[in-house]
């Protein structure tokens, strides 16, 4: 329909086709993730910073009364605390990308194909897996690049 209404030309809709061949029917849920660990917005920079430390977590999403309100990455610590512009006593919010009008959150389950995240991934370094229950979602796992990456070197 795309090619037919000449919003795309025959080249890029077979390039389209090869890669949904290559990403299979695969799911986020068949990337077998550890649950998702988290921080609330009254965690301190030094808080996230050890989590961040024992875990080996580049980012970490920010969740309170289960909603998630924003995340935190290495990157962003780095930057707000090497800048002097966040103090490691200062609370997360300081240095964390909000979730908001202008973020929005965009929901990924355990049933989102993988293929749906190589565009998310263009722009986005990590998703947040929402697993439902009882009219509340909640964020049960984390997919980086790097996940993607180990799952298909898996695969023969």
């Amino acid at each position: 329909m795309m090619v037919d209404n000449g919003f795309i030309d025959d080249e890029e809709q077979k390039k389209k086709e090869e890669e949904k061949v290559h990403w299979g029917e695969y799911t986020v849920g068949d990337l077998d993730l550890p649950k998702a660990v988290t921080v609330t917005s009254t965690t301190t920079c030094s808080e996230v910073m050890d989590v961040m430390s024992r875990g080996g977590f580049d980012q970490l999403p920010v969740v309170d009364n289960d909603k998630m309100v924003g995340y935190v990455t290495v990157g962003q610590l780095l930057s707000k605390l090497g800048s002097k512009n966040a103090k490691p006593e200062d609370s997360i919010t300081k240095v964390m990308l909000k979730v908001d009008k202008k973020h929005p959150f965009q929901e990924i389950t355990e049933k989102t194909k993988l293929s749906e995240l190589q565009p998310f991934f263009e722009k986005y370094s990590a998703a947040f897996v929402t697993e439902t229950s009882e009219g509340k979602s909640a964020i049960t796992k984390v997919v980086s690049q790097i996940d993607l990456v180990k799952f298909f070197a898996k695969q023969k």
